[in-house]
């Protein structure tokens, strides 16, 4: 009965969504130019990227929207009012959001003609929603005289309902195509599975004002080599995913002197970047810290290890500028790095 409740909660929380079929990128345009050809060219982002977090009324609203411009006021205040953290550049709640749509399309997408993709399944949507479970049972499940794998996800608790949860999802086609196994239940109207906090939107603060000025006026520095590269997979007919590492060898790293017991030396490193597009519009903003430490009388740090920073985005198909710098804290060092970054359109991939 748990297990049927839940899933009532979570597939009755987005009536609006639940009950419609993902439409592709171009829908069929109307003979006439209104405000619902216009919305269609959004739609992807509405009915793919988000289509398990937002809610009824912000549904309506954007669908509401007449102009590019709106609609991207509207998509970037969506994001605000869930960021955990507004005082600061970084949106954990989107890299987050965008990170777990990206493991389920590698890991659950059915292997069959049906062509969808991870995050559209059973198991897709609850792990978008919720995130890992706390522990995955497979276990084979007798159905008639047939035998299919199985899997109970168990959360020991599930905040928006304040309880534990155990999810089984049954492969009965035998193809990855995990479903929902779902008892009878009387159903009862509940709270959205997601609500925005309330409160307007508050400026995001940069800490490394030092690294903003280097990258905004485009000031060259090369003290020291740092690495970074971009990959990209596809999301939705509307995103791209694009997985963004920047990397330096812990020997070019300055550590300070020992301190604390045990006498430990420790080194830092401060990092800003910036995706622009074409047009000079910021598309993702990052910080970060990555910091070293050598403990005496432990084993020393090998020289050829890497310290990573990693960041996620989610960007539409087309052409970036991407700028970064890193600056060595104890060694009073910087370098800067710069290259262009071509997002491919997997929607018209041949």
């Amino acid at each position: 009965m748990r297990l049927a409740f839940l899933l009532f909660l979570i597939f009755a929380s987005t009536p609006h969504l639940a009950s419609q079929q993902s439409r592709p990128a171009t829908s069929k345009k109307p003979k006439s130019a209104t405000s619902e050809q216009v919305v269609d060219a959004r739609i992807p982002w509405l009915e793919q990227d988000v289509k398990w977090i937002i809610t009824p009324e912000e549904a309506r609203a954007f669908k509401q929207l007449t102009n590019d411009e709106e609609r991207e006021q509207f998509i970037e205040a969506f994001w605000t009012r869930r960021d955990p953290t507004p005082d600061t550049i970084r949106n954990e709640f989107k890299q987050e959001h965008y990170t777990r749509m990206a493991y389920a399309n590698e890991h659950f997408a059915p292997h069959d003609t049906s062509g969808r993709r991870g995050w559209e399944t059973d198991r897709g949507r609850i792990y978008v929603v919720y995130g890992p479970p706390d522990h995955v049972e497979p276990h084979p499940k007798q159905i008639g005289d047939s035998t299919y794998s199985a899997e109970t996800w168990h959360y020991r608790y599930v905040q928006d309902f304040e309880r534990e949860a155990d999810l089984e999802f049954i492969d009965e086609c035998r193809c990855n195509k995990f479903e929902f196994t779902v008892g009878a239940v009387d159903y009862q109207k509940v709270r959205d599975t997601i609500t925005p906090p309330r409160g307007g939107p508050k400026t995001p603060q940069v800490r490394f004002k030092d690294l903003e000025e280097v990258v905004f006026v485009k000031i060259r520095f090369s003290q020291f080599q740092i690495a970074v590269h971009a990959d990209s997979r596809k999301l939705t007919d509307a995103s791209t995913f694009v997985p963004l590492t920047v990397a330096m060898k812990n020997k070019e790293i300055t550590l300070g002197p020992e301190q604390g017991i045990p006498p430990t030396r420790s080194g830092r490193l401060e990092i800003f970047g910036v995706i622009r597009n074409m047009s000079g519009r910021i598309e993702g903003i990052f910080e970060d810290i990555l910091g070293v430490h050598e403990v005496k009388l432990e084993k020393k740090i090998s020289p050829e290890e890497e310290s990573i920073s990693r960041n996620t985005f989610a960007l539409r198909p087309g052409h970036y500028r991407l700028d970064i710098a890193v600056k060595d804290v104890n060694g009073d060092r910087l370098s800067t790095f710069r290259q262009g970054i071509i997002v491919p359109d997997y929607n018209n991939a041949r």
